[in-house]
């Protein structure tokens, strides 16, 4: 059995919803692609930038969280938001 099939076999006997389920799941791998980038962001000037094209850590953060996340048309921040208040 896959990781993947595991977590979603553990989640389907706590009864979570598909769309739920599919909710975390996406904001998990936002959130790691968050932590890569924080990983990765170097210092100039007294500032945090990502990659080469002067962009501060904060921006790029804030980017990924604003991304639709995949057939849900909602943010990271939208389905985080919904989920805390659930």
């Amino acid at each position: 059995m896959s990781f993947d099939d595991a977590i979603k076999k553990m989640f389907d006997a706590m009864e979570v919803p598909d769309e739920v389920f599919n909710n975390i799941w996406d904001v998990a791998y936002k959130q790691g692609v968050k932590e890569g980038i924080t990983m990765y962001a170097w210092w100039k000037d007294g500032k945090q930038e990502v990659g080469t094209t002067g962009k501060s850590l904060r921006t790029a953060l804030d980017e990924v969280d604003n991304e639709l996340i995949g057939t849900t048309n909602k943010t990271m921040k939208q389905i985080r938001d919904e989920l805390t208040r659930g």
